[in-house]
């Protein structure tokens, strides 16, 4: 799956994250975006539908992904 991400400090900053796995987890996706946007791991807290995903170990369909 292909994946949009707003950075909310930088609202004009945006990050495609494409072929994303469909069983990767919250872990997973944090791990992609350090490696697109050099924002450590350890930095970021990752919203879906205004819910955070802070279970780094659920699957992002977990959370209606």
């Amino acid at each position: 799956m292909t994946l949009l991400v707003q950075n909310l400090t930088k609202s004009d900053v945006f990050h495609n994250l494409e072929d994303v796995e469909n069983d990767a987890t919250v872990e997973d996706l944090k791990c992609l975006l350090e490696i697109e946007s050099q924002l450590p791991v350890s930095e970021q807290a990752l919203f879906f539908k205004n819910q955070e995903m802070n279970n780094d170990t659920k699957k992002l369909v977990d959370y209606g992904v």
